[in-house]
């Protein structure tokens, strides 16, 4: 790692890790938080939608996570350089309305600077960061993971302490995520570090599709193949169980 970039991705770390989480209650507060309905089986509705997708920093990032996970619109934070926000259950966030079980964890996910693989840091730093233990680390090309002993039960009420943590390169952004499980759930050992490894997967397959072309100002819409001179494309209509979640 580069040391003039040191700063910069501890400060990715800290916002990953450390930014307020809309909803969650701090431990002993006797408040519900984000997870609630994990415990007690449903969670309130909240008035803001989930969403399937949104970007953070200007754009540069797409935030797309795993099946069955949804975004908080409520957690979003950040404007052209910097992004954050939170990911759970589409049926924890939706009360129950939208969305079959999956495990109910709570990720993190901030967008930071510009950056290269050169700029990651390692599984160490990522522990000596968050002054936590590490229990186990390791990296790939472009994307460094960390399992941490202790720090989650401080970030979402009821966690297990162990959580794990992950600076990737996207593109040419750093970005850095974390999950917290509640305790003694399974996500918070091997099979947490795979669901990071899906959600960032979703986001790389995300900023790899082809843009599509823009039409040129005032050109008429494109007809369908086989229709009337004239005729423009219908209108695709959105389908599915999320449909009208989403954010483009």
């Amino acid at each position: 790692m580069r040391p003039g970039r040191c700063l910069l991705v501890l400060g990715l770390l800290w916002l990953a890790g450390c930014a307020p989480v809309p909803g969650a209650a701090p431990t002993g507060a006797g408040g519900k938080g984000l997870l609630s309905g994990a415990v007690d089986g449903a969670a309130a509705p909240k008035a803001a939608k989930p969403l399937l997708r949104l970007t953070l920093a200007g754009g540069d990032v797409p935030v797309v996570p795993p099946e069955g996970y949804c975004i908080d619109p409520k957690s979003r934070r950040g404007g052209a350089q910097r992004g954050f926000a939170a990911i759970a259950s589409c049926r924890i966030l939706t009360g129950g309305q939208v969305g079959g079980y999956v495990e109910p964890v709570l990720i993190t996910v901030a967008a930071g600077s510009r950056g290269t693989a050169e700029d990651l840091p390692s599984p160490e730093l990522l522990a000596k960061a968050r002054r936590a233990p590490l229990l186990s680390g390791s990296r790939t090309p472009d994307a460094v993971i960390a399992h941490l002993g202790q720090g989650g039960a401080a970030i979402l009420p009821g966690g297990d302490p162990k959580h794990w943590r992950t600076v990737f390169v996207l593109d040419d952004r750093l970005v850095g995520a974390a999950l917290y499980a509640p305790a003694g759930n399974p996500m918070a050992g091997p099979e947490g570090a795979e669901l990071l490894m899906r959600l960032k997967a979703r986001m790389a397959a995300e900023v790899a599709k082809p843009a599509t072309p823009k039409a040129a100002p005032g050109a008429a819409p494109k007809a369908a193949p086989g229709a009337a001179p004239g005729a423009t494309a219908p209108q695709r209509r959105k389908r599915g169980l999320f449909a009208g979640l989403t954010q483009r």
